[in-house]
């Protein structure tokens, strides 16, 4: 049996994100990411207030009303 069946999934699809965006080049990393087929991003963030929505504002600008999330790694 299938481990999406097994946990009770309704789907064989499944919605995947790129990760690992980091501050500095975010918008060509993400850009790189859509260009690919991802239609979902994470970046990492704490860098900083400034660099920190400078990059949120240009990644939803790209991603649309795609998922967006941040990871601030134990930040």
């Amino acid at each position: 049996m299938p481990l999406w069946r097994l946990v009770g999934g309704q789907s064989s699809r499944i919605k995947v994100y790129t990760s690992g965006i980091n501050p500095g080049g975010a918008a060509q990393m993400a850009e790189a990411a859509l260009n690919r087929g991802h239609r979902a991003l994470k970046l990492t963030v704490g860098f900083g207030a400034e660099t920190d929505l400078a990059n949120l504002t240009a990644l939803r600008a790209m991603v649309g009303a795609g998922m967006l999330a941040t990871d601030a790694n134990q930040g």
